[in-house]
């Protein structure tokens, strides 16, 4: 094979990845191949956890994201540096006014007849946690604690980060990590949860209830009553000792269960940091974060859907990640992109789904001699096989069956024909729609080029792959996808002038009651007022019901009867006038607008890419909108064949749900 490379640098990375094959560092090997080509952020922690996690063995420390296992001894020694310059924080009160002054008062004498509890109740009123603090032991241990409690939420409240050692003294942990969250200080919360599942906080007494600070009866921490004096107090402080030590061999006791809940608690801080990374666009650490505790298959999962598939091929590999095909078909389509056809093969080997292979041998073209030759390279049978399959699964009436066949022997004409009429069957069914059912035909005709279908068979093609991708991604919640899926199905009923066996209001009706439900009430409000120029009087009904309502309908009219109201057209006038109402409480429309458009973009099921929040060259002269969802386009883009683009993240879900180009020419539109 002819080099690629040319250079020192790439001699050099020759060599270095030849010693590390051969020292069998296959983690080292990868790395210096993608740290040569690409500079992503967080690239180094990537690789030194994908070792961590795969070895057991810890190698170059990680500096953004530390493994659980290593997390606590970091932050240690972190500790260790600082304890030299430590400090102490003591409050204040709030002056010298009179009424501040009989309360000082009244608190002496509280303390002096031995009123310990609300001698600390009222130096909380005046301001001076820190003097009711010192005194609270003196009452108990779990009234200190809850008096800890007490102030730490208090300072949690200011967003001040004192509240942590309060926190920690009364063992109130969900609290910490929750304030740690708050404030995007993730690994911090990490370390509280990892901490807590090694069993780091079973040493403090556990006397208050992890809800919050108050006591049982008292309402709060302070309560009304006072404490004992002199040697019944000494007595009680001797019990709540030994209660608290009690506690702390019952906690050692279950610090199995405890663990598994903190492990629990870990992962789910993990997952949410992780949510958050890829909203920021950094991918990359969101990975980092989930090998963090050993999530590798959700690492894996991540990097595939932010479109970083070659690093998530690479790592599937390393840290044996299975079953990982939906890696593997993503990678192959990839090489596929690349005109590497036979590199995609050898990608898709491992995968367990057989059909991917078939549909790849599908979409290849060349003579009958070299097409036979492919097929066989691959390990699928022959063109002429898969003929006599398709002959025996339509005398067996196994359609779906039938039309794969047929699109893997080459013969896509008849298979598209059998296929549309199995899509207006299930589209035309009383009893509703068998989304599986559509999607086992739709499935191979979308994975092979139709450009050479006839008009109107490729338009219904497109129409009903548009639909069938439009109801997945309502209910995969993609609603940035949504709206083009709809105009889409839209678009192709008029150009090809289709006879769509869906009726327009219904899909309006789809779409409309979506948005709505999702919080995009302008949006909604804008589609309906755009397709229903000549309102009908509305009727509120579940789109179920007018489905029927208009089949019978249809029915009278076809037997003669008078033709009424069309039942569809009245349910979308009641959600013309809902989302009327819902914006008319929103108040300011620019304000509302605004508003819905941001909470599009912080959607938890969004998909985001590396880099994909940069602004693109264009932005500050003529900005470029996206053919999808005709919002600016940001980062890197997808361009379709009619010039148009996409941004990655929308190709990326559009593509999860319909593998055809927004742009109505039968392209297929590739994600990554």
């Amino acid at each position: 094979r002819e080099p690629r490379l040319c250079g020192p640098a790439s001699r050099r990375l020759r060599k270095r990845v030849q010693a590390l094959a051969d020292a069998g560092d296959e983690v080292g090997r990868l790395e210096a191949v993608f740290n040569f080509f690409g500079d992503c952020e967080g690239l180094g922690d990537l690789f030194a956890l994908t070792r961590r996690v795969a070895t057991g063995r810890g190698g170059a420390p990680s500096t953004t994201v530390h493994h659980v296992a290593d997390i606590v001894a970091v932050y240690r020694s972190r500790a260790a540096e600082f304890e030299a310059v430590r400090t102490r924080r003591f409050g204040g009160g709030l002056g010298s006014m009179k009424r501040e002054d009989q309360l000082r008062a009244a608190a002496e004498i509280r303390l002096k007849v031995g009123d310990v509890e609300e001698y600390c109740n009222i130096m909380v009123e005046l301001g001076e946690w820190m003097a009711a603090l010192a005194i609270a032991p003196a009452a108990s241990v779990e009234f200190w604690q809850r008096l800890s409690l007490r102030y730490a939420e208090h300072l949690a409240a200011k967003e001040d980060e004192a509240a942590v050692p309060h926190f920690v003294a009364a063992r109130s942990l969900p609290p910490l990590i929750d304030f740690f969250e708050r404030r995007k200080q993730r690994e911090l919360a990490v370390l509280v949860s990892q901490v807590d599942a090694e069993g780091g906080y079973t040493r403090i007494p556990r006397t208050v209830a992890a809800g919050g600070a108050g006591g049982a009866g008292d309402g709060g921490v302070g309560g009304a009553s006072g404490g004992a004096g002199g040697g019944a107090d000494a007595a009680a402080n001797g019990g709540a000792v030994g209660a608290a030590e009690a506690k702390v061999e019952e906690g050692e006791a279950k610090a199995g269960e405890g663990g598994a809940i903190a492990g629990a608690q870990i992962l789910k801080v993990a997952r949410e940091s992780a949510s958050a990374h890829v909203r920021d666009a950094n991918v990359v650490l969101a990975a980092c974060t989930l090998l963090s505790v050993n999530d590798a298959a959700g690492a894996v999962r991540c990097l595939a859907n932010g479109g970083e598939v070659e690093l998530a091929f690479a790592l599937s590999g390393v840290l044996d990640v299975g079953p990982r095909d939906f890696v593997l078909r993503r990678m192959s389509a990839w090489c596929e992109r690349l005109d590497m056809a036979t590199m995609a093969v050898e990608v898709l080997r491992p995968c367990r789904d057989g059909a991917a292979m078939a549909m790849l041998c599908a979409r290849q073209k060349g003579s009958a001699e070299e097409l036979d030759r492919f097929y066989e390279a691959a390990g699928v049978r022959p063109r002429a096989a898969w003929a006599d399959s398709a002959k025996a699964a339509l005398k067996e009436k196994r359609p779906h069956e039938a039309v794969r066949a047929l699109v893997v022997a080459g013969d896509l004409p008849r298979a598209a024909e059998l296929g549309l009429e199995v899509l207006r069957g299930v589209f035309t069914a009383r009893g509703g729609w068998d989304v599986d059912a559509a999607r086992a035909v739709l499935d191979p005709l979308s994975a092979v080029p139709i450009a050479a279908l006839e008009r109107t068979e490729r338009g219904m093609l497109l129409a009903y792959a548009a639909l069938v991708g439009a109801l997945r991604a309502t209910w995969r919640r993609y609603t940035e996808v949504v709206p083009g899926l709809f105009r889409t199905v839209r678009a192709c009923i008029t150009r090809f002038e289709l006879d769509f066996p869906v009726h327009r209001n219904l899909l309006l009706l789809h779409e409309a009651s979506y948005l709505l439900a999702e919080g995009q009430v302008r949006a909604a409000l804008e589609l309906l007022e755009r397709h229903l120029e000549r309102p009908a009087a509305a009727r509120r009904v579940s789109i179920s019901e007018a489905v029927a309502e208009s089949a019978a309908a249809t029915e009278r009219k076809d037997d003669g009867g008078a033709e009424g109201d069309d039942p569809l057209r009245a349910a979308a006038a009641a959600l013309l006038e809902e989302a009327r109402d819902r914006a008319a409480e929103q108040g300011d429309p620019e304000d509302a607008e605004a508003e819905e458009r941001a909470a599009l973009l912080r959607r938890p099921n969004r998909v985001v890419v590396e880099a994909s929040l940069l602004p693109t060259g264009s932005a500050m002269y003529v900005p470029t909108v996206s053919l999808a969802t005709g919002l600016p386009v940001n980062g890197p883009s997808v361009e379709l064949g009619d010039g148009s683009v996409v941004t990655v993240g929308e190709a990326i879900q559009w593509s999860a749900v319909c593998a055809f180009s927004p742009d109505c020419t039968g392209a297929r539109l590739f994600g990554y």
